[in-house]
Protein backbone atom coordinates (compact mmCIF):
# COMPACT_ATOMS: atom_id res chain seq x y z
CA UNK A 1 0.00 0.00 0.00
CA UNK A 2 2.76 2.35 0.94
CA UNK A 3 4.68 1.42 -2.20
CA UNK A 4 1.71 2.11 -4.46
CA UNK A 5 1.10 5.49 -2.85
CA UNK A 6 4.73 6.45 -3.27
CA UNK A 7 4.69 5.38 -6.93
CA UNK A 8 1.55 7.46 -7.55
CA UNK A 9 3.23 10.56 -6.04
CA UNK A 10 6.26 10.10 -8.27
CA UNK A 11 4.09 9.87 -11.41
CA UNK A 12 2.24 13.08 -10.47
CA UNK A 13 5.54 14.85 -9.89
CA UNK A 14 6.87 13.74 -13.29
CA UNK A 15 3.65 14.97 -15.02
CA UNK A 16 3.86 18.29 -13.21
CA UNK A 17 7.49 18.65 -14.24
CA UNK A 18 6.61 17.89 -17.88
CA UNK A 19 3.86 20.57 -17.98
CA UNK A 20 5.98 23.25 -16.31
CA UNK A 21 8.07 24.22 -19.43
CA UNK A 22 4.89 24.60 -21.49
CA UNK A 23 3.34 26.96 -18.93
CA UNK A 24 6.53 28.94 -18.64
CA UNK A 25 6.73 29.25 -22.41
CA UNK A 26 3.13 30.49 -22.63
CA UNK A 27 3.71 33.03 -19.88
CA UNK A 28 6.87 34.24 -21.59
CA UNK A 29 5.10 34.67 -24.91
CA UNK A 30 2.31 36.62 -23.23
CA UNK A 31 4.81 38.88 -21.50
CA UNK A 32 6.63 39.52 -24.77
CA UNK A 33 3.42 40.28 -26.64
CA UNK A 34 2.10 42.68 -23.99
CA UNK A 35 5.44 44.42 -23.61
CA UNK A 36 5.86 44.72 -27.42
CA UNK A 37 9.39 46.16 -27.29
CA UNK A 38 10.55 48.48 -30.06
CA UNK A 39 13.22 45.96 -31.06
CA UNK A 40 10.75 43.07 -31.49
CA UNK A 41 12.35 40.16 -33.26
CA UNK A 42 9.36 38.57 -35.00
CA UNK A 43 6.84 40.04 -37.47
CA UNK A 44 3.97 39.17 -35.11
CA UNK A 45 5.54 41.18 -32.29
CA UNK A 46 6.16 44.16 -34.58
CA UNK A 47 2.59 44.01 -35.82
CA UNK A 48 1.28 43.93 -32.24
CA UNK A 49 3.39 46.94 -31.28
CA UNK A 50 2.05 48.92 -34.25
CA UNK A 51 -1.47 47.74 -33.40
CA UNK A 52 -1.17 49.11 -29.87
CA UNK A 53 0.09 52.46 -31.17
CA UNK A 54 -2.76 52.60 -33.69
CA UNK A 55 -5.32 51.98 -30.92
CA UNK A 56 -3.95 54.98 -29.06
CA UNK A 57 -4.29 57.11 -32.20
CA UNK A 58 -7.88 55.94 -32.70
CA UNK A 59 -8.76 56.77 -29.08
CA UNK A 60 -7.28 60.24 -29.63
CA UNK A 61 -9.29 60.74 -32.82
CA UNK A 62 -6.24 60.71 -35.10
CA UNK A 63 -7.63 58.28 -37.64
CA UNK A 64 -5.29 59.20 -40.51
CA UNK A 65 -2.27 58.38 -38.36
CA UNK A 66 -3.92 55.17 -37.20
CA UNK A 67 -4.50 54.01 -40.79
CA UNK A 68 -0.83 54.50 -41.61
CA UNK A 69 0.27 52.46 -38.58
CA UNK A 70 -2.25 49.69 -39.30
CA UNK A 71 -1.19 49.39 -42.92
CA UNK A 72 2.37 48.82 -41.74
CA UNK A 73 1.18 46.33 -39.13
CA UNK A 74 -0.80 44.34 -41.73
CA UNK A 75 2.38 44.17 -43.79
CA UNK A 76 3.96 42.21 -40.93
CA UNK A 77 0.97 40.11 -39.83
CA UNK A 78 -2.43 40.04 -41.56
CA UNK A 79 -4.50 39.41 -38.46
CA UNK A 80 -8.32 39.90 -38.50
CA UNK A 81 -8.15 42.10 -35.39
CA UNK A 82 -5.68 44.49 -37.03
CA UNK A 83 -7.75 44.59 -40.21
CA UNK A 84 -10.99 45.32 -38.35
CA UNK A 85 -9.37 48.19 -36.48
CA UNK A 86 -8.24 49.61 -39.83
CA UNK A 87 -11.80 49.26 -41.14
CA UNK A 88 -13.02 51.15 -38.07
CA UNK A 89 -10.53 54.00 -38.67
CA UNK A 90 -11.43 54.20 -42.37
CA UNK A 91 -15.12 54.34 -41.48
CA UNK A 92 -14.49 57.23 -39.12
CA UNK A 93 -12.73 58.97 -42.02
CA UNK A 94 -15.81 58.23 -44.18
CA UNK A 95 -13.75 56.18 -46.60
CA UNK A 96 -16.56 53.68 -46.49
CA UNK A 97 -15.78 51.73 -49.66
CA UNK A 98 -12.28 50.90 -48.46
CA UNK A 99 -13.64 49.95 -45.05
CA UNK A 100 -16.24 47.69 -46.68
CA UNK A 101 -13.56 45.89 -48.69
CA UNK A 102 -11.67 45.07 -45.49
CA UNK A 103 -14.81 43.86 -43.70
CA UNK A 104 -15.70 41.62 -46.65
CA UNK A 105 -12.17 40.19 -46.71
CA UNK A 106 -12.25 39.40 -43.00
CA UNK A 107 -15.71 37.80 -43.29
CA UNK A 108 -14.54 35.60 -46.16
CA UNK A 109 -11.76 34.11 -44.03
CA UNK A 110 -11.55 32.35 -40.68
CA UNK A 111 -12.75 34.71 -37.95
CA UNK A 112 -11.79 33.99 -34.33
CA UNK A 113 -14.77 33.60 -32.01
CA UNK A 114 -13.77 36.70 -30.02
CA UNK A 115 -13.93 38.88 -33.15
CA UNK A 116 -17.21 37.66 -34.65
CA UNK A 117 -19.32 40.17 -32.72
CA UNK A 118 -16.90 43.00 -33.63
CA UNK A 119 -17.15 42.02 -37.30
CA UNK A 120 -20.95 42.04 -37.23
CA UNK A 121 -21.11 45.42 -35.48
CA UNK A 122 -18.67 46.99 -37.95
CA UNK A 123 -20.77 45.75 -40.86
CA UNK A 124 -23.93 47.23 -39.36
CA UNK A 125 -22.28 50.60 -38.75
CA UNK A 126 -21.01 50.70 -42.33
CA UNK A 127 -24.52 50.06 -43.66
CA UNK A 128 -25.95 52.82 -41.45
CA UNK A 129 -23.30 55.32 -42.60
CA UNK A 130 -23.93 54.59 -46.27
CA UNK A 131 -27.68 55.07 -45.84
CA UNK A 132 -27.14 58.63 -44.56
CA UNK A 133 -24.38 59.70 -46.95
CA UNK A 134 -23.19 59.68 -50.53
CA UNK A 135 -19.78 59.26 -52.10
CA UNK A 136 -17.98 62.33 -53.45
CA UNK A 137 -14.96 61.78 -55.71
CA UNK A 138 -12.97 64.77 -56.93
CA UNK A 139 -10.17 64.35 -59.47
CA UNK A 140 -7.86 67.33 -59.96
CA UNK A 141 -5.18 68.53 -62.36
CA UNK A 142 -2.48 69.10 -61.32
CA UNK A 143 -2.26 66.14 -58.99
CA UNK A 144 -0.53 68.30 -56.36
CA UNK A 145 -3.67 70.42 -55.87
CA UNK A 146 -5.36 70.58 -52.46
CA UNK A 147 -9.11 69.88 -52.31
CA UNK A 148 -11.14 71.39 -49.45
CA UNK A 149 -14.60 70.01 -48.57
CA UNK A 150 -16.43 70.57 -45.29
CA UNK A 151 -13.35 72.07 -43.68
CA UNK A 152 -11.15 69.10 -44.57
CA UNK A 153 -8.22 69.55 -46.95
CA UNK A 154 -6.86 66.60 -48.90
CA UNK A 155 -3.95 66.71 -51.34
CA UNK A 156 -4.11 65.04 -54.73
CA UNK A 157 -7.85 64.45 -55.00
CA UNK A 158 -10.79 63.72 -52.72
CA UNK A 159 -12.71 60.48 -52.06
CA UNK A 160 -15.07 60.51 -49.09
CA UNK A 161 -18.64 59.70 -48.13
CA UNK A 162 -20.22 63.03 -47.17
CA UNK A 163 -23.69 64.08 -45.97
CA UNK A 164 -26.31 64.35 -48.69
CA UNK A 165 -26.94 67.77 -50.24
CA UNK A 166 -24.90 70.48 -51.96
CA UNK A 167 -21.25 70.91 -51.06
CA UNK A 168 -18.76 73.63 -51.91
CA UNK A 169 -15.54 72.20 -53.33
CA UNK A 170 -12.45 74.40 -53.40
CA UNK A 171 -9.22 73.54 -55.21
CA UNK A 172 -5.89 75.31 -54.75
CA UNK A 173 -2.44 74.70 -56.22
CA UNK A 174 0.70 76.80 -56.34
CA UNK A 175 1.09 78.53 -59.69
CA UNK A 176 -2.54 77.92 -60.69
CA UNK A 177 -5.73 79.94 -60.41
CA UNK A 178 -7.93 78.56 -57.61
CA UNK A 179 -11.13 76.74 -58.53
CA UNK A 180 -14.51 76.64 -56.81
CA UNK A 181 -17.23 74.13 -57.72
CA UNK A 182 -20.50 72.81 -56.27
CA UNK A 183 -21.22 69.09 -55.95
CA UNK A 184 -24.68 67.59 -55.35
CA UNK A 185 -24.55 64.36 -53.33
CA UNK A 186 -27.46 61.92 -52.99
CA UNK A 187 -27.91 59.18 -50.40
CA UNK A 188 -26.10 55.98 -51.31
CA UNK A 189 -25.01 57.39 -54.69
CA UNK A 190 -21.71 58.56 -56.12
CA UNK A 191 -20.99 62.09 -57.40
CA UNK A 192 -17.88 62.68 -59.48
CA UNK A 193 -16.18 65.97 -60.22
CA UNK A 194 -13.10 66.60 -62.37
CA UNK A 195 -11.42 69.99 -62.14
CA UNK A 196 -8.53 71.22 -64.29
CA UNK A 197 -6.95 74.36 -62.92
CA UNK A 198 -5.58 77.07 -65.22
CA UNK A 199 -2.02 78.20 -64.72
CA UNK A 200 -1.52 81.65 -63.32
CA UNK A 201 0.40 83.94 -65.60
CA UNK A 202 0.67 87.30 -67.29
CA UNK A 203 1.47 88.81 -70.65
CA UNK A 204 4.66 90.17 -72.18
CA UNK A 205 4.81 92.52 -75.18
CA UNK A 206 8.05 93.54 -76.92
CA UNK A 207 8.63 96.97 -78.51
CA UNK A 208 11.34 97.48 -81.13
CA UNK A 209 11.61 101.17 -82.14
CA UNK A 210 12.10 101.38 -85.88
CA UNK A 211 10.03 98.31 -86.70
CA UNK A 212 10.17 94.53 -86.30
CA UNK A 213 11.44 93.79 -89.80
CA UNK A 214 14.68 91.80 -89.64
CA UNK A 215 14.44 91.38 -85.84
CA UNK A 216 14.27 87.99 -84.11
CA UNK A 217 12.65 87.88 -80.67
CA UNK A 218 13.12 84.96 -78.27
CA UNK A 219 11.56 84.50 -74.85
CA UNK A 220 13.27 81.85 -72.71
CA UNK A 221 15.13 80.57 -75.81
CA UNK A 222 11.85 80.05 -77.69
CA UNK A 223 11.25 82.11 -80.83
CA UNK A 224 8.33 84.51 -80.60
CA UNK A 225 6.29 84.37 -83.83
CA UNK A 226 5.48 87.69 -85.45
CA UNK A 227 2.16 87.62 -87.34
CA UNK A 228 1.95 88.51 -91.02
CA UNK A 229 1.88 92.25 -91.45
CA UNK A 230 3.24 92.79 -87.96
CA UNK A 231 6.77 93.49 -89.17
CA UNK A 232 5.73 96.97 -90.21
CA UNK A 233 4.91 97.88 -86.60
CA UNK A 234 6.99 98.34 -83.48
CA UNK A 235 5.19 95.97 -81.08
CA UNK A 236 4.56 92.25 -81.13
CA UNK A 237 1.32 90.69 -80.00
CA UNK A 238 1.09 89.90 -76.30
CA UNK A 239 2.18 86.45 -75.16
CA UNK A 240 0.73 84.77 -72.07
CA UNK A 241 3.38 83.13 -69.90
CA UNK A 242 3.65 81.53 -66.50
CA UNK A 243 4.53 83.66 -63.52
CA UNK A 244 8.18 83.87 -62.54
CA UNK A 245 11.45 84.97 -64.17
CA UNK A 246 11.79 85.19 -67.96
CA UNK A 247 14.52 86.24 -70.38
CA UNK A 248 13.72 88.35 -73.47
CA UNK A 249 16.35 88.56 -76.22
CA UNK A 250 16.10 90.63 -79.42
CA UNK A 251 18.55 90.02 -82.29
CA UNK A 252 19.07 91.93 -85.54
CA UNK A 253 22.18 90.96 -87.47
CA UNK A 254 25.13 91.27 -85.13
CA UNK A 255 23.22 93.38 -82.59
CA UNK A 256 21.57 91.80 -79.57
CA UNK A 257 19.64 93.25 -76.64
CA UNK A 258 18.63 91.09 -73.66
CA UNK A 259 16.35 91.79 -70.69
CA UNK A 260 15.56 89.73 -67.58
CA UNK A 261 12.06 90.30 -66.22
CA UNK A 262 9.89 88.77 -63.49
CA UNK A 263 6.26 88.21 -64.39
CA UNK A 264 3.66 88.36 -61.64
CA UNK A 265 0.15 86.95 -61.75
CA UNK A 266 -2.12 88.88 -64.17
CA UNK A 267 0.67 91.37 -64.90
CA UNK A 268 1.25 92.99 -68.31
CA UNK A 269 4.90 93.81 -69.07
CA UNK A 270 6.21 95.83 -72.03
CA UNK A 271 9.88 95.18 -72.85
CA UNK A 272 11.65 97.67 -75.14
CA UNK A 273 14.57 96.55 -77.32
CA UNK A 274 16.17 99.83 -78.41
CA UNK A 275 18.93 100.53 -80.97
CA UNK A 276 18.30 97.31 -82.88
CA UNK A 277 18.58 98.78 -86.37
CA UNK A 278 21.61 100.27 -88.19
CA UNK A 279 22.29 103.51 -86.33
CA UNK A 280 24.13 105.19 -89.24
CA UNK A 281 21.43 104.39 -91.76
CA UNK A 282 18.63 105.45 -89.45
CA UNK A 283 20.43 108.67 -88.58
CA UNK A 284 20.98 109.51 -92.25
CA UNK A 285 17.36 108.81 -93.09
CA UNK A 286 16.20 110.75 -90.06
CA UNK A 287 18.25 113.85 -90.83
CA UNK A 288 17.26 113.63 -94.47
CA UNK A 289 13.63 113.67 -93.43
CA UNK A 290 14.23 116.62 -91.14
CA UNK A 291 16.04 118.52 -93.93
CA UNK A 292 13.30 117.74 -96.44
CA UNK A 293 10.67 118.88 -93.98
CA UNK A 294 12.49 122.11 -93.33
CA UNK A 295 12.87 122.69 -97.09
CA UNK A 296 9.16 122.20 -97.67
CA UNK A 297 8.36 124.40 -94.69
CA UNK A 298 10.73 127.06 -96.04
CA UNK A 299 9.03 126.97 -99.43
CA UNK A 300 5.70 127.45 -97.72
CA UNK A 301 7.07 130.35 -95.71
CA UNK A 302 8.39 131.95 -98.93
CA UNK A 303 4.95 131.59 -100.49
CA UNK A 304 3.30 133.31 -97.55
CA UNK A 305 5.92 136.03 -97.62
CA UNK A 306 5.36 136.67 -101.32
CA UNK A 307 1.65 136.88 -100.72
CA UNK A 308 2.12 139.48 -97.98
CA UNK A 309 4.46 141.55 -100.18
CA UNK A 310 1.93 141.45 -102.98
CA UNK A 311 -0.73 142.78 -100.64
CA UNK A 312 1.50 145.66 -99.63
CA UNK A 313 2.26 146.54 -103.29
CA UNK A 314 -1.34 146.74 -104.39
CA UNK A 315 -2.50 148.29 -101.16
CA UNK A 316 -5.66 146.22 -100.80
CA UNK A 317 -7.07 143.92 -98.19
CA UNK A 318 -6.69 140.15 -98.20
CA UNK A 319 -10.21 139.50 -99.43
CA UNK A 320 -9.78 141.73 -102.48
CA UNK A 321 -6.82 139.78 -103.93
CA UNK A 322 -8.43 137.26 -106.29
CA UNK A 323 -5.66 136.49 -108.73
CA UNK A 324 -3.46 134.32 -106.50
CA UNK A 325 -3.70 131.35 -104.06
CA UNK A 326 -0.28 131.76 -102.53
CA UNK A 327 -1.69 132.12 -99.06
CA UNK A 328 -3.34 128.67 -99.22
CA UNK A 329 -0.39 126.89 -100.80
CA UNK A 330 2.16 128.57 -98.57
CA UNK A 331 0.30 127.59 -95.41
CA UNK A 332 -0.11 124.02 -96.63
CA UNK A 333 3.58 123.61 -97.48
CA UNK A 334 4.60 125.17 -94.19
CA UNK A 335 2.45 122.84 -92.09
CA UNK A 336 3.39 119.75 -94.12
CA UNK A 337 7.10 120.48 -93.92
CA UNK A 338 7.03 120.99 -90.18
CA UNK A 339 5.05 117.77 -89.68
CA UNK A 340 7.46 115.73 -91.85
CA UNK A 341 10.51 117.08 -90.06
CA UNK A 342 9.02 116.43 -86.62
CA UNK A 343 8.00 112.86 -87.58
CA UNK A 344 11.50 112.07 -88.86
CA UNK A 345 13.01 113.28 -85.64
CA UNK A 346 10.50 111.53 -83.40
CA UNK A 347 10.60 108.08 -85.00
CA UNK A 348 14.19 107.90 -86.26
CA UNK A 349 16.37 110.16 -84.13
CA UNK A 350 14.79 110.12 -80.69
CA UNK A 351 16.46 107.83 -78.15
CA UNK A 352 14.09 105.07 -76.99
CA UNK A 353 14.00 103.98 -73.37
CA UNK A 354 15.16 100.42 -72.85
CA UNK A 355 13.72 99.68 -69.41
CA UNK A 356 10.67 97.40 -69.17
CA UNK A 357 7.51 98.87 -67.68
CA UNK A 358 6.09 97.40 -64.54
CA UNK A 359 2.90 95.41 -64.94
CA UNK A 360 -0.30 95.53 -62.97
CA UNK A 361 -0.05 93.32 -59.88
CA UNK A 362 -2.51 90.55 -59.24
CA UNK A 363 -5.66 91.24 -57.28
CA UNK A 364 -5.87 89.13 -54.16
CA UNK A 365 -8.93 86.94 -53.78
CA UNK A 366 -11.36 87.08 -50.89
CA UNK A 367 -11.23 84.62 -48.05
CA UNK A 368 -13.73 81.81 -48.40
CA UNK A 369 -15.72 80.50 -45.42
CA UNK A 370 -15.90 76.88 -44.51
CA UNK A 371 -12.21 75.94 -44.66
CA UNK A 372 -9.58 75.54 -42.00
CA UNK A 373 -7.20 77.82 -43.87
CA UNK A 374 -7.98 80.72 -46.25
CA UNK A 375 -8.48 79.73 -49.87
CA UNK A 376 -9.01 82.32 -52.60
CA UNK A 377 -12.17 82.50 -54.72
CA UNK A 378 -11.69 81.69 -58.40
CA UNK A 379 -12.99 83.44 -61.48
CA UNK A 380 -15.72 81.82 -63.53
CA UNK A 381 -13.15 80.50 -65.98
CA UNK A 382 -10.56 79.47 -63.40
CA UNK A 383 -11.46 75.79 -63.73
CA UNK A 384 -13.06 73.61 -66.36
CA UNK A 385 -15.17 70.94 -64.63
CA UNK A 386 -16.28 67.62 -66.13
CA UNK A 387 -19.25 66.38 -64.14
CA UNK A 388 -20.62 62.87 -63.88
CA UNK A 389 -22.69 60.75 -61.52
Amino acid sequence: MFVQSRRRDQEQHRASSARRPVCVALVAVALIMTAAPASAATPQERAYSLFQSAREQVDAGHFDEAVVLLEEAIGYFRHPGIMLLKAHALRRLYRLDQAQEIVDEVAAGTVPRALRKTLAEEGEKLAEAKALRGRLRVTVEPETAVVAVLGEQVKGGYDRWVPIGKHRVEILATGYKPGVETAVVEAGAEARLTVRLMRQGGTIAVDVPGGLRGVTIRIDDEALPIPDGGEAGDRTSRVRLEIGPHRVRCTAGTKQVEHSVTLEADAALVVVCADMHDAVGLTAVGWSGVAAGLAVAGYGAWGLGSYIVELQDVGVTVGEVKSTNKHYGGALYLVSGLAAGFASYWFLLRDAAATPAKGRPATAGATSPGTTTPMAHADDQAATPDRGT
